[in-house]
């Protein structure tokens, strides 16, 4: 038994129905020699197998890819717990699972990686890791994880005021000549990650990195007028509206005369 033609250097050995021989060289298709002979002698002739040699672990590469509030695809946040997995470079007659666990436990092998996998995260908010094994038609086997921040919760105003207006029976006024509003806000978010102010007056809409105080301008016209605030996160999760009602009132009283 041997990998060279011809058994050159080959020893005989007692018969079993195994043997062991090491193959040489590098990863690859190897030849393996054999020859019988039995207890008179007589001698077989040359008979050889076809084997490939895999040593090598596969390699492949793991993404994520979630969805922001508005849809848009996102490789680091995700506003909901539905994700697609990535695995690139599939070594042909291999075999993939995912898992949320990283020893695999509860793993899934798709039917088909090569063109990316619904997955589900698993648990509350904050950051997750994906775990992917693939391994060879050899049994070689490499392990990869890739991880994203799951962002589902959004983020809640607690308190809105109007900081240079003033208050009458509960309503708020403002006689700033150049309808100007100062808004202070207190928001909170669950992972600490409030990104945005959106406000509306008038049915026109305004944004601007978030802030605890914001200017805005009332519109161009005395009366009551509504503003509705939200803050969104990082996520693009958007919280519930806000709303004040303040007059704007520019006109000075006119004083009758007197009675008499």
């Amino acid at each position: 038994l041997g990998t060279t033609a011809g058994l050159t250097n080959a020893t005989w050995t007692p018969f079993a129905t195994e043997a062991t021989i090491v193959l040489p060289g590098a990863d690859g298709e190897k030849t393996i020699y054999a020859r019988f002979k039995d207890n008179a002698g007589n001698e077989s002739g040359e008979i050889l197998q076809l084997v490939t040699l895999d040593s090598t672990a596969p390699q492949f590469s793991l993404t994520l890819t979630g969805s922001l509030g508005d849809g848009t695809p996102s490789s680091t946040l995700s506003a909901t717990s539905s994700i697609s997995v990535g695995i690139s470079a599939v070594e042909a007659n291999s075999t993939v699972i995912i898992s949320n666990d990283p020893l695999f436990v509860g793993a899934i092998a798709p039917t088909n990686s090569s063109n990316g996998v619904s997955w589900t995260l698993s648990g509350a908010d904050g950051t997750k890791t994906v775990y992917a094994r693939m391994t060879d038609a050899a049994g070689n086997s490499t392990s990869q994880s890739a991880t994203i921040l799951l962002d589902i919760a959004a983020p809640q105003i607690v308190s809105l005021e109007c900081a240079n207006c003033l208050s009458h029976n509960a309503a708020l006024y403002t006689n700033d000549i150049n309808r100007e509003i100062v808004l202070d806000i207190l928001a909170i978010d669950p992972l600490g990650d409030i990104d945005t102010l959106h406000w509306t007056i008038g049915g026109s809409e305004f944004s601007a990195a978030y802030s605890p105080s914001v200017s805005a301008l009332l519109l161009d016209q005395d009366g009551v007028q509504d503003v509705e605030l939200q803050v969104s996160d990082a996520a693009g999760n958007l919280s519930a509206a806000s709303t004040l009602s303040i007059t704007l009132d520019r006109e000075n009283p006119v004083l009758g005369s007197p009675a008499l």
